[in-house]
């Protein structure tokens, strides 16, 4: 008897659908016969009670399905309206701003990843064009030194850089680099000095051939060798010194051997000194 009175109660009136949801109306007709509220989609919502149908929200806002209220969308998105959430700003750009309807792209020496509200420089050593997800490292031989920049700069002569560089390296003692090379590009490396050349400095563009009277034995010197007494260098950028041949002699860095002086010789080759002869003998030039 009780549950009879119950169902008998319930059904003796329609209830208001509740703010968020909604009861349509019938194909041609002005009542609704429907048995339970609907909620309103993403994208829609209802404020009042006893509503007919859900209003579309307007673009910049969202609402999730059975909403009574559209919502802002946040920065680094945006809608078009109809949405049931905010579409996040593609990578490359962004919106700073509530209440959006689109993003903004982002300018040549920055770059965003996907939802950003602010466009980040592109740190040193590195560069971008625009609408940029990310930055690119510098390429070998080139460098920049400062953030947000659109393109890198060559290497001058004597540096070197490896990729991703925010300066160039001075090439090191017995190791120089050209420069430039080609399609504005500087040296990724530096070259070794070649046998009987030489360079002392930091950031040499080029190597020194050894002078008269030395010699560079090795790749990669800073200096060159003096020759030693018996030994001799005639000309520049000599890797070997030369010997003294019998009756000639030297003293240490010299370009050339000196004969033995009347009444003296030397009977070896890489003599330092022309002992005299002893009593009995001579020696003369031919």
């Amino acid at each position: 008897m009780f549950l009879s009175f119950s169902l008998s109660l319930s059904l003796s009136l329609c209830r208001q659908c509740v703010p968020g949801k909604f009861s349509p109306v019938s194909q041609n007709e002005s009542i609704s016969g429907a048995s339970q509220c609907t909620n309103c989609a993403g994208g829609k919502y209802m404020a009042s009670s006893a509503g007919s149908s859900c209003l579309a929200c307007l673009p910049a806002k969202f609402s999730p399905a059975g909403s009574t209220v559209c919502f802002a969308c946040s920065p680094g998105s945006y809608s078009l309206g109809l949405q049931e959430t905010c579409s996040l700003c593609a990578p490359g750009l962004f919106n700073p701003f509530n209440l959006s309807t689109h993003c903004w792209n982002c300018s040549a020496g920055t770059f965003t990843e996907q939802g950003a509200s602010v466009c980040l420089n592109c740190s040193a050593g590195s560069y971008s064009a625009a609408i940029a997800e990310v930055c690119l490292d510098c390429a070998p031989g080139l460098f920049q030194p400062l953030e947000g920049k659109t393109t890198c700069s060559e290497c001058d002569t004597g540096t070197f850089s490896e990729g991703g560089a925010s300066f160039c390296r001075d090439c090191r003692p017995g190791n120089y680099s050209w420069g430039p090379l080609d399609a504005g590009r500087g040296a990724d490396h530096c070259d070794m000095c070649r046998q009987g050349t030489y360079s002392y400095l930091n950031g040499t563009s080029n190597c020194t051939r050894c002078p008269l009277g030395s010699f560079g034995p090795v790749q990669m010197m800073s200096s060159c060798q003096v020759c030693v007494a018996g030994y001799y260098s005639p000309g520049l950028g000599l890797s070997i010194c030369a010997s003294c041949t019998p009756g000639q002699f030297s003293l240490s860095n010299f370009s050339s051997c000196l004969d033995c002086a009347p009444g003296s010789f030397a009977p070896f080759s890489n003599a330092i000194t022309c002992p005299p002869c002893a009593a009995g003998y001579f020696a003369n030039t031919v």
